[in-house]
């Protein structure tokens, strides 16, 4: 994920954000960012091509194309739409 990415998409509306949700967003945005660096070099060594899965932050529970998820299930990924969906109040 490269430092002129947009910023993770979020589930939580006009709720404010504070400094540490804010911290949290950006860890997880670089940790992703490495983790889509990795295995962009590991598909291209054995010539495939990685599609990096779209971040998405929410709070308590969020509908994927896999169903509902909530703060319980902890981060997953969804292949249906590609997506990793993380509660900060997880972490």
């Amino acid at each position: 994920m490269p430092d002129d990415a947009p910023p993770p998409t979020s589930s939580q509306g006009s709720r404010q954000a504070n400094p540490e949700e804010d911290e949290l967003k950006k860890f997880v945005s670089v940790v992703l960012g490495k983790t889509e660096d990795v295995w962009g070099d590991i598909f291209r060594q054995n010539g495939k091509q990685y599609r990096e899965p779209t971040l998405v932050l929410f709070t308590d529970q969020v509908q994927s194309a896999c169903g509902l998820g909530s703060a319980a299930t902890g981060p997953f990924y969804c292949p249906g739409d590609q997506k990793v969906y993380i509660d900060l109040v997880f972490l």
